[in-house]
């Protein structure tokens, strides 16, 4: 590889990831690790950040097992949205084995991120915003979903639902008339109900995502199986 195609390559953004898989995972996915296959092997992460949400949170909990400088910079872009953090130093079992599912060799930096249920879409939406900067530093960002089991489709919709596609054209259109027309004051009410209350914790994650990926259409949609009992990982990626 030349010298301008490894800067070209060194310079690309990670992609920013929304993924749903179930609360239980197989212990043993057979084949290659499933972000390998969708990721640049030329440009492999440096760290890793799961984004979840649990309600009944106090305040945002980063949990890394070992010390990072990436926890004190997500601990500083928190606080410059107002929100202080707490650390915890052990991953939950659900990110241990995910990691180990998704990469051949997971980076030394895995952190995960839990958020409260209930925000407003702006705030899903600005906090995405503001992490979105690690990308260009050689972190991979993941929504974390969770695939209820069972579930209706009233209170979810798998990422293959055309309600996403639909939805996140919607939240593009409304991007595009808000630049259209400058609107630059913030008590204005935003279109689309960004001040309102979310309870849906797919919801809120599909907006920091969106975020995240720079408030355009994902480039990607992927599905894994991961077992021969149905179990699967389905997602959007915003690539560029």
């Amino acid at each position: 590889m030349s010298a301008d195609s490894q800067t070209a390559v060194s310079q690309r953004p990670l992609p920013a990831l929304y993924l749903s898989c179930a609360e239980q995972l197989p212990s043993n996915s057979a084949g290659t690790p499933l972000l390998d296959r969708l990721l640049d092997t030329r440009l492999p992460p440096q760290g890793i950040v799961f984004i979840t949400l649990q309600p009944d949170l106090a305040s945002p909990q980063l949990a890394c097992s070992v010390a990072s400088e990436l926890v004190n910079q997500m601990q500083q872009l928190l606080a410059q949205q107002g929100q202080s953090s707490t650390l915890s130093k052990q991953l939950s079992p659900r990110i241990q084995q995910l990691q180990r599912q998704l990469f051949r060799q997971p980076p030394g930096t895995c952190i995960e991120l839990q958020l409260n249920t209930g925000l407003s879409a702006q705030a899903y939406r600005k906090l995405g915003h503001s992490l979105q900067q690690l990308r260009n530093q050689g972190i991979l960002l993941i929504c974390l979903d969770r695939t209820p089991e069972p579930h209706s489709r009233d209170d979810y919709h798998p990422p293959h639902d055309a309600y996403w596609r639909e939805l996140i054209q919607q939240w593009v259109m409304e991007q595009q008339w808000q630049q259209a027309i400058k609107q630059a004051d913030a008590t204005t009410v935003q279109p689309g109900g960004t001040d309102a209350l979310i309870s849906n914790a797919s919801l809120g994650l599909m907006h920091a995502a969106f975020a995240l990926g720079g408030l355009c259409q994902p480039q990607r949609f992927f599905g894994y199986g991961l077992d021969d009992q149905s179990h699967a990982l389905a997602g959007f990626g915003w690539m560029r």
